[in-house]
């Protein structure tokens, strides 16, 4: 096997310069030891002296410069290439080596520690490439987000994990009024103190267990003290470690959605209040019109100078009184089209007033003034009932069911070079309701007519019922007032403009009863109503022929038609309403006339009975004097006709 020098280690090279230097010195000392000995003179000793000395520096000096080729340089080639850790860092770089030695090794070790360097650079440049990539996508993300966070409609806020508010979107400012300073301030005067608790169970619970609360609904205060009724979702988000960083809260105001929904249920409620006074108005009206139509009728027979005659003339007023709070809670309960008219305001105040007599407690004491007014207002009747009973119900609670409540009527005059409370200068008719009730501050006052402002219990109260009363009044061209004093009461003053229209409030003289003697077809599905009907005609003089069923009538008047002159059927009858049974008789005779009496019904109005051609149509329960003007009307006009 051939080693070349090459291939030694440096530890045999070194040694072999040694020897080589070594070897020089000897060679060099024995010449010049030989030619000294062959020289005497002293001269050329010193001249060869010199010679010796210099030849062998220079020879040693090219021993040691060989010496430095083969071993120093392998050792500087690495250094001079230590550019690329402080330089541009070029990994390319390589040492050369010539010798197979332990430089050589070296060499290697070092290309090897340069290639790994050159991988972790191209790693970490890949990576960085990444970061920047992901960087700027999170750029896009954050600016998507921020954008969200700014253009949308629902407030928004952001928590740490203390519950300190860190962020706050626009339109939380454009609902609630803080702005972001105030709001990182502000600590916990945003959260009503009720609600604080459930509120700090929230942030616990989102941040142990990293829930998230959806449709949570609560109340916040605004910066003017407003209360809010909001809905919240809430979640809890990690911070680039995984761990809980802040909890964030959308919050949606849905005071406007609960006004809706209770104004619906109150609708709702109205409508079922409606629907069930009328089932009740039909049926007591019949057995009204049985007890006012007996008693009625036992008056004709009786000594108008009698005890008897007293009594049933009592039993005749409650009928009509009851006949009237009938009426009023139809009028009350009722959805319909406004209807104004000229009306006397005494006489809608004071049957608005026996209706809340029926209500209220007979520990409130109502005191009424109503006979100083001249004139009358353009109002619809219902509506004047619905005021009333607001004011009215309204200081009923506020005495605690127990008091004076005043009702006053009185003139009152704007005069040409003064408004007051924004009234065009006019006569008007003041409504006064005055209680001695805890008053109220200018504070509520102040708020009083706002809808669904109530200082009324949870559940008591819609916070409607004034505000209602003021949009009637402002429609009339009037206003309402409000004093009140805690402690002492309140007054509310409600102005109508008076109308120059003449109602005639008298009371016509009495005429004796129409009578007749033609043929009447009577039909109700009364048996009680059938027999005071038949009772009553033929006292007047008519020929009846009474039917408990619509379908028995027809087939009555299908058998002898010519022999009736009139029908009188009432509306709400199994089998066939009135409105039908008109339909089918007039088809048999179309010149017939026929008269459409109920207790109630939605389903027929007078207009639409004279459509039908149906000659006349009235409410039960009707006394004899109506009955009989009705028929001897219908008939006279009917003759004529023929």
């Amino acid at each position: 096997m051939n080693i070349g020098f090459k291939d030694l280690p440096v530890r045999d090279k070194t040694f072999f310069f040694a020897g080589l230097i070594g070897l020089i010195f000897i060679t060099f000392t024995i010449l010049f030891v030989s030619v000294i000995n062959f020289v005497e003179a002293k001269w050329l000793q010193t001249i060869l002296f010199l010679f010796f000395s210099l030849i062998f520096p220079i020879a040693v000096f090219h021993i040691l410069q060989k010496y430095s080729l083969i071993f120093i340089r392998p050792v500087n080639e690495p250094a001079e290439h230590d550019g690329f850790i402080t330089g541009p860092k070029d990994t390319t770089a390589r040492a050369c080596s010539f010798y197979n030695d332990e430089f050589h090794s070296m060499s290697q070790a070092f290309h090897e520690m340069l290639d790994q360097i050159q991988q972790q650079d191209m790693e970490i440049k890949k990576k960085e490439r990444e970061y920047n990539q992901l960087y700027e996508e999170s750029q896009k993300v954050e600016k998507i987000y921020r954008s969200l966070i700014h253009s949308s409609a629902d407030p928004i806020m952001i928590y740490d994990i203390q519950g300190q508010i860190t962020y706050i979107s626009p339109a939380f400012t454009s609902t609630f009024q803080w702005t972001m300073a105030e709001a990182l301030q502000m600590d916990a005067r945003f959260v009503p103190p009720s609600e604080l608790p459930a509120l700090q169970s929230i942030f616990t619970d989102l941040i142990r267990n990293n829930r998230t609360f959806n449709e949570y609904e609560t109340k916040r205060y605004t910066k003017n003290g407003e209360m809010l009724e909001v809905n919240i979702s809430a979640s809890c988000f990690d911070d680039h470690m995984g761990k809980p960083a802040g909890i964030l809260m959308i919050l949606r105001d849905v005071s406007e959605r609960n006004r809706l929904e209770s104004q619906l249920i109150q609708s709702q409620k109205m409508e079922a209040i409606g629907t069930l006074a009328g089932g009740i108005a039909h049926d007591f009206n019949n057995i009204l019109g049985a007890m006012m139509g007996y008693a009625e009728m036992m008056l004709m027979d009786i000594d108008e100078n009698s005890v008897q005659y007293n009594y049933l003339q009592q039993v005749m007023s409650a009928g009509m009184r009851a006949k009237d709070l009938v009426k009023q809670i139809l009028t009350f309960s009722r959805q319909k089209e406004q209807d104004r008219k000229p009306m006397m305001l005494d006489k809608v105040v004071a049957e608005a007033l026996n209706l809340l007599r029926a209500s209220l407690p007979t520990t409130i004491d109502i005191r009424i003034k109503l006979d100083s007014v001249q004139g009358s207002i353009m109002a619809d009747p219902t509506q004047v009932h619905q005021i009333l009973m607001n004011l009215c119900t309204n200081a009923a609670h506020a005495m605690e069911n127990k008091g004076v409540l005043e009702v006053a009527l009185e003139d009152d005059e704007v005069m040409n070079d003064r408004k007051k409370n924004d009234l065009e200068p006019g006569e008007y008719i003041k409504l006064a309701v005055k209680d001695t009730g805890k008053g109220m501050d200018q504070a509520i006052i102040k708020r009083i007519f706002e809808p669904y402002f109530t200082t009324k219990e949870q559940g008591k109260g819609t916070g409607m019922g004034l505000a209602v009363v003021h949009g009637i009044v402002k429609s009339y061209g009037g206003t309402i007032r409000v004093h009140s004093d805690i402690g002492v009461g309140t007054v509310f003053e409600v102005f109508f403009p008076k109308v120059k229209t003449h109602i005639d409030s008298k009371t016509k003289d009495l005429k004796p009863l129409p009578t007749g003697s033609e043929r009447i077809l009577f039909v109700d599905d009364e048996k009680a109503l059938v027999d005071l009907g038949g009772s009553m005609l033929e006292r007047l003089g008519y020929q009846v022929i009474t039917r408990t069923s619509p379908l028995e009538a027809v087939e009555a008047f299908k058998n002898n038609p010519n022999s009736f002159d009139l029908v009188i059927t009432d509306m709400t009858m199994p089998q066939m309403t009135g409105d039908i049974l008109a339909r089918e008789i007039m088809k048999i005779k179309p010149d017939i006339p026929v008269i459409l009496c109920t207790g109630y019904s939605e389903l027929m109005t007078e207009e639409k009975a004279s459509a039908s051609g149906i000659r006349d149509f009235f409410m039960k329960p009707f006394v004899l004097r109506d009955l009989a003007g009705t028929i001897r009307t219908v008939l006279d006009l009917s003759e004529r006709g023929s």
